[in-house]
């Protein structure tokens, strides 16, 4: 994509609004049904979100990986937003989804983008040639694929599994999820960046009020970042933010003080299908 050559690295801003177990009694703007997540979706897109990462919920408000539920979703959102938005369904098992459900999910839905965590998906040595079939697919497809990473390990073996041709002809987009742990949230993206190739394009989750500040480092070194109460409800003034929306406005108003100019959804899909380094 063509930029002005005064400015930065472009940054994509993600907004998770609702996670795997917020309820109303976290905030009364968690968006549970469809037409809330349609709504709290486009508020976000008009703040500068480019991405929104959807956990459908089922009757009872509980995360599901039910596929007609998730499709039911992604249409509702859709019909909000159109291709303002690029729609990302979470594999997240929350303790209770095997690979195989995880996998079938993204079969059914085709989502344009998935959010995997690698070590859920791929948990050990004997799932790698499931796995290497399953990304495959998800190549043929051309789905956006965002993995995620908890931890330096995590990093490490992601290249392993890259350099067995187990994650063979994807475009990655790694998401690094800062630990709940305060006092140890610095060191820890410290460590998962030290773990890091050039070319590869990055972002950075983090909970709590230390979600600001990280996320503020990680568009300073050129990352991109996902914010919303999924991990944090707290605004950078310190009081809890009205809406998923003003927590993507204050990302938004960092990034244009660090010269980053915020990526729209098709800029983004437009730099996911480059080869790595090339953003001219």
């Amino acid at each position: 994509m063509n930029r002005d050559e005064n400015s930065g690295e472009p940054v994509l801003i993600i907004v998770a609004p609702n996670g795997a177990r917020l309820s109303k009694q976290d905030h009364p703007e968690v968006p549970v049904t469809p037409q809330e997540m349609a709504s709290c979706a486009w508020n976000c897109q008009q703040a500068g979100a480019a991405m929104v990462h959807l956990h459908a919920r089922d009757a009872d408000g509980l995360h599901s990986l039910d596929a007609d539920l998730n499709q039911h979703y992604l249409d509702v959102v859709r019909a909000k937003v159109g291709d303002r938005l690029i729609l990302q369904l979470t594999t997240e098992s929350v303790g209770r989804y095997s690979p195989a459900e995880q996998m079938n999910l993204l079969r059914r839905c085709r989502p344009e983008a998935a959010s995997i965590a690698l070590r859920e998906i791929v948990p050990d040595k004997a799932s790698e040639a499931m796995a290497q079939d399953f990304f495959q697919e998800l190549v043929e497809t051309g789905m956006i694929c965002q993995l995620i990473m908890y931890s330096a390990a995590d990093i490490h073996r992601y290249f392993q599994l890259v350099s067995e041709q187990v994650l063979n002809g994807l475009v990655h987009h790694l998401l690094l999820v800062i630990g709940r742990h305060a006092s140890a949230q610095g060191q820890a993206l410290t460590e998962m960046l030290a773990c890091l190739h050039l070319g590869l394009r990055w972002a950075v989750c983090a909970f709590g009020k230390p979600e600001y500040r990280l996320t503020t480092a990680a568009m300073a070194l050129n990352g991109d970042v996902r914010v919303g109460f999924e991990n944090n409800r707290w605004s950078h003034l310190g009081c809890i933010a009205e809406d998923n929306a003003q927590l993507v406005r204050q990302s938004v108003q960092m990034a244009n003080l660090l010269n980053r100019p915020v990526l729209s959804a098709q800029q983004f899909r437009e730099l996911m299908r480059l080869p790595i380094g090339d953003d001219t």
